[in-house]
């Protein structure tokens, strides 16, 4: 996979751009990066074979690098202390995401004095995202500033006078792909301050991935391959971890499998796609079918009119749409065998899955492009890997047969890879947690 991915930048915007840098007006410059990149992420064409976007970063760097020279607010900080650390992030939400990464390290013997959340999707509309988050180890929260929902370049003026006001210890960066205040923000930081940018990129274009400035980390060995071979970055792994919960895998399995993540990581489309997974599944094995996850009606629609057509029982099939703890819910309703997401793998759902013990599928085309491929081999051990729709009946059945070993061998990974000791451990070591 190249790494200038670029080609639909084309001239006129470039153009465009330029001429407005030139005349130091950023507001423009920063709705069109914004919306161009919100087409982007959603144009399927460049879904799981682009990634790098160096001209969008270039001119996010020559933003930061112009509103610093005006910002007389900045102070030096070479001489100086500095105790505060501090997040910056798009969004935060009830479950799952990068807050479970944030709750994770909140927990840790480390703090962070505050949290910035950028909201450039203005989804909380002024109002404070509803989320439970968890104390830290001094027994305090942390606290959140929701940015105002007013302009991109006002947000990020925002950003840029907290920051050279405080010159924070070290910044995490927990930035969506589109997130140009988050990025920029970070870019107005004295380079001596560490900013640690933990990668919200899988399969989809996204700015801050080519800035050299930061300190690049990713969370699975697969997509983080990608970054050392293309941009030749050190291969820095935060391993996701979860919360211990207990399954007792000697009871024999009840006949039931699902699948989870967000629609935008399956195929409508094509041999491997959901909807025919779905029903070779249920028509061979004749067990009960769980979806979990985010889907749109429409999706829904060409699931239910597939699974009809070829004579699938309906009552076999459960959409539970987007769930709390996906992990204490598979265990109440007895999954017994989690398919990973396809072509487009996922992660924290198959940690969570294989912290109990629950056997994991994963898909694996010799098809796909080098960035599908990655996502594809970020975890899972191998035993339980298919390609073609027709395999993963007797993948099922052998997890079945063989209960207590495959789900042995799914917990040892987790244990080995993915435990709370070896999260703990990577995060000292990256430096996102700074007492021992």
């Amino acid at each position: 996979m190249p790494p200038d991915n670029d080609c639909t930048l084309n001239v006129e915007l470039n153009s465009s751009l330029r001429s407005d840098l030139c005349e130091g007006n950023f507001e423009r410059p920063l709705n069109l990066i914004f919306s161009f990149l919100q087409r982007l992420d959603h144009h399927g064409a460049f879904k799981g074979k682009a990634l790098f976007l160096p001209t969008i970063d270039s001119y996010l760097i020559e933003i930061a690098d112009r509103l610093k020279a005006v910002n007389h607010r900045i102070q030096d900080a070479s001489n100086s202390e500095r105790y505060t650390d501090i997040v910056i992030c798009s969004e935060l939400y009830a479950s799952g995401g990068h807050t479970r990464l944030l709750h994770e390290l909140q927990t840790l013997d480390s703090r962070r004095d505050l949290i910035l959340v950028t909201d450039v999707f203005r989804k909380y509309a002024n109002k404070a995202p509803d989320v439970d988050f968890p104390k830290g180890p001094s027994g305090t929260y942390a606290p959140f500033l929701l940015l105002p929902n007013v302009s991109l370049i006002n947000k990020l003026i925002m950003i840029r006078d907290i920051l050279s006001s405080v010159i924070p210890r070290s910044v995490l960066l927990l930035a969506h792909p589109q997130d140009v205040v988050a990025i920029c923000g970070a870019l107005c930081l004295p380079k001596m301050v560490p900013v640690h940018f933990i990668h919200h990129v899988d399969f989809s274009p996204s700015i801050g991935a080519t800035i050299r400035q930061f300190n690049h980390i990713d969370l699975f060995h697969g997509t983080a391959s990608i970054c050392q071979t293309e941009q030749k970055f050190p291969n820095k792994i935060l391993p996701v971890t979860t919360k211990q919960r207990h399954l007792d895998i000697s009871e024999k399995p009840k006949r039931i499998v699902a699948t989870g993540g967000p629609e935008r990581k399956y195929s409508l489309t094509g041999e491997a796609c959901l909807q025919r997974v779905i029903a070779k599944v249920i028509s061979v094995l004749d067990c009960d079918f769980v979806l979990y996850g985010d889907f749109s009606e429409s999706a829904l629609k060409i699931i239910r009119s597939y699974l009809d057509a070829t004579g699938i029982n309906m009552e076999k099939f459960y959409y539970e749409g987007v769930v709390p703890d996906l992990c204490f819910t598979a265990i109440e309703r007895g999954v017994s065998v989690y398919i990973d997401s396809f072509p487009f793998g996922g992660g924290t759902s198959c940690i969570e899955m294989m912290s109990v013990g629950i056997p994991v599928l994963r898909y694996c085309s010799t098809k796909g492009s080098p960035l599908e491929r990655a996502t594809q081999s970020n975890l899972t051990p191998p035993a339980l890997v298919w390609e073609y729709p027709e395999e993963i009946p007797n993948l099922i059945v052998f997890s079945w047969n063989n209960y207590i070993s495959e789900a042995s061998k799914s917990k040892n990974y987790f244990d080995i890879n993915h435990s709370k000791n070896t999260f703990v451990e990577a995060s000292h070591r990256l430096g996102l947690a700074f007492q021992k």
